[in-house]
């Protein structure tokens, strides 16, 4: 294609570690993951990045020439160095600099891109999602997946906070002395929202029945499948729980399931509320596993919003709300089309 652009991007998640080529008109040319649970050391992040980045150029055929910045996109926040100080959900010991971004530069001496992965999915769903073509002044993108967060573009700029720093909505305050969160604190969306606060939520329901009540959850059952146990192997049943178990019980018509999902949906109400009230945005897009193969969560949220909230009163009664169209792809997008806004030498 004639005037295409190329980036090499990556995606440094809580769950995985992906790469790949994406072209200026969002096609993903090639791509390639590893599971960040057993990368537990500074230095094999960094080989494995640089390994999948050469392995992507290879695969693909092309050339350093071809590719005209780097775009790194990750959880946490990046420190003046350019670095990771903390990765939410990390095997590499905290207090230890993650170093992968400036690794990367030093690498392919291109111009590079280093964003928030919330603040990529925000940049994603104005240019390839469900902003493409319009002309929203203020987007926020909410992810529910192993994490909760937030990015925003507000007039055209990815926001951030002082000294640089990611909006943290997912640790704000939805139920005073609630859950406890996986940062410590209580009551926190993400405590709630995430896939770890789901699982956690359907074993505290089971943990305490009987052995003839946990023989008929649905939950319980499909954790069981999974693990291919018997089904008196209680602790390791119980422990193996995931979010994808609750809601394929909630499709059966489990209560602890539905119970659950009346939690998540209120509670997800509330953070859109919040969203809407505190950033007046023009368009709210949901990512992540959570939100993306459950979307029926969504649906059921819009409706609690609206029926405890009335915010034409406040002039914001027409924002749409709606699911990434860009499935898993999402971020890496949202890190290219960052890449080929900032980079100014890009080819005519």
């Amino acid at each position: 294609m004639e005037n295409r652009k190329i980036a090499l991007v990556y995606d440094n998640g809580c769950t995985n570690l992906r790469a790949a080529l994406v072209d200026n008109e969002g096609n993903v040319l090639a791509q390639d993951l590893v599971k960040v649970a057993g990368i537990t050391t500074n230095e094999d992040l960094s080989k494995r990045a640089k390994d999948m980045g050469d392995k992507l150029i290879q695969t693909a055929g092309c050339n350093l020439d071809d590719i005209i910045g780097v775009g790194i996109a990750s959880a946490g926040n990046f420190n003046e160095h350019g670095n990771i100080d903390l990765m939410p959900n990390s095997k590499i010991p905290e207090g230890v600099e993650i170093t992968f971004p400036t690794d990367i530069e030093k690498h392919y001496k291109k111009p590079t891109v280093k964003i928030n992965d919330c603040s990529a999915g925000a940049r994603a769903a104005q240019v390839f999602g469900l902003g493409k073509g319009k002309n929203y002044g203020v987007i926020a993108y909410i992810t529910m997946s192993t994490g909760v967060n937030s990015g925003y573009i507000i007039h055209g700029e990815v926001y951030r906070g002082e000294k640089g720093k990611n909006p943290e909505s997912g640790h704000s305050l939805a139920i005073y002395n609630g859950r406890e969160c996986g940062c410590g604190g209580k009551g926190h969306f993400e405590a709630y929202l995430s896939g770890s606060a789901i699982a956690g939520m359907a074993r505290e329901k089971l943990e305490d029945q009987d052995g003839g009540y946990l023989a008929k959850s649905r939950i319980y059952q499909r954790s069981c499948k999974e693990l291919g146990v018997d089904i008196k192997e209680r602790e390791k049943i119980l422990a193996n729980i995931k979010a994808e178990h609750v809601y394929s019980a909630l499709n059966e018509g489990d209560n602890d399931a539905e119970e659950i999902n009346d939690t998540v949906t209120t509670v997800l109400a509330a953070l859109l509320g919040q969203q809407i009230t505190t950033f007046r945005p023009g368009m709210i897009e949901l990512g992540g596993s959570i939100i993306v193969n459950n979307q029926k969560i969504l649906s059921v949220a819009l409706k609690k919003l609206n029926r405890n909230r009335d915010y034409s009163a406040f002039g914001q009664d027409n924002v749409a709300i709606g699911i990434t169209p860009l499935g898993d792809d999402n971020i890496l997008l949202g890190v290219a089309a960052e890449v080929f806004y900032k980079v100014k030498s890009v080819r005519k």
